[in-house]
């Protein structure tokens, strides 16, 4: 028996804007001011690589990076805070940064030059698991085996976990995927006209895409990058689960799961609190 059955995706409650976080925008707007201040001094770039050693030292290596794309991983790190820091100030500045054509596709997005879209998705997940060749499935029979892990496509099996205590958590069957996808871009781009606030569009996005399970592996690897790129098309920072903070990110995906958003956009709120609070210190 399942301890939770999987249900269609859900468009935010009409009453999203009661979830909103209020000290982020605040610190938000201080923030862009304090980049401007600090623009091509030794202090914002000391800050910019002292955030990338930390993230990289403390994120949980098994939980957040394969070691087969640790990589992959390293470079969307360092860009993503290049790019949060221009994005405060000047879109423009962005030719100027060099990257590989792929970081540059995936993040053509935080730069408006595209939205959301299923195949910007599927284009995610090539590039997230290019290194990883296989992933385990289970057959009719319940038997485990390694399959090759298609990039890009949607998932052929189901792919729903078998919990410790012998339940099972169920994600979208297969033939559910495409049309699901397609409700999600739409009531996404529908939120971006609405006004969503940027925590609570993150944390959203991060659920349902998590919800569907839409590849046969490295969905949490999308969801994390997805909801990345929200908060970095506002001029902010990825989202990086620590070790420190793993159990309190699988509770708040628990909460979302039985419909309360809240723990979840509060959880990354904090997080972008914590890296703006720190910048806002930095010395003129």
């Amino acid at each position: 028996m399942s301890s939770y059955s999987w249900q269609p995706i859900e468009d935010l409650e009409e009453n999203w804007a009661d979830l909103r976080y209020q000290q982020l925008e605040v610190l938000i707007n201080a923030w862009k001011q304090r980049v401007q201040q600090l623009q091509g001094s030794s202090v914002l770039k000391s800050f910019k690589d002292n955030l990338r050693r930390e993230w990289l030292s403390k994120v949980d290596m098994l939980e957040y990076l394969y070691s087969t794309d640790r990589g992959t991983t390293q470079t969307i790190l360092e860009q993503s805070i290049e790019l949060s820091i221009t994005t405060a100030m000047a879109p423009a500045k962005l030719a100027e940064i060099s990257v590989p054509e792929y970081i540059r596709v995936l993040f053509s997005f935080v730069t408006q030059q595209r939205n959301l879209s299923v195949f910007y998705i599927k284009e995610l997940h090539q590039v997230l698991t290019r290194n990883q060749p296989t992933t385990q499935a289970q057959d009719s029979f319940g038997n485990l085996l390694q399959i090759p892990l298609v990039h890009g496509q949607w998932k052929s099996r189901s792919n729903n976990p078998r919990r410790p205590d012998g339940t099972i958590h169920e994600y979208c069957p297969p033939e559910q995927v495409a049309s699901e996808m397609e409700n999600l871009v739409e009531m996404h781009n529908r939120h971006q006209k609405m006004g969503v606030s940027t925590e609570i569009e993150a944390a959203w996005l991060h659920h349902r895409f998590t919800q569907i399970h839409p590849f046969q592996d490295g969905n949490g690897r999308v969801a994390r990058t997805l909801a990345s790129l929200i908060f970095i098309r506002r001029g902010l920072f990825p989202v990086v689960i620590t070790q420190n903070d793993r159990q309190e990110y699988i509770l708040a995906s628990e909460a979302a799961d039985t419909g309360d958003l809240r723990h979840l956009i509060n959880l990354f709120s904090r997080l972008q609190e914590k890296i703006l609070i720190k910048g806002l210190g930095l010395p003129t």
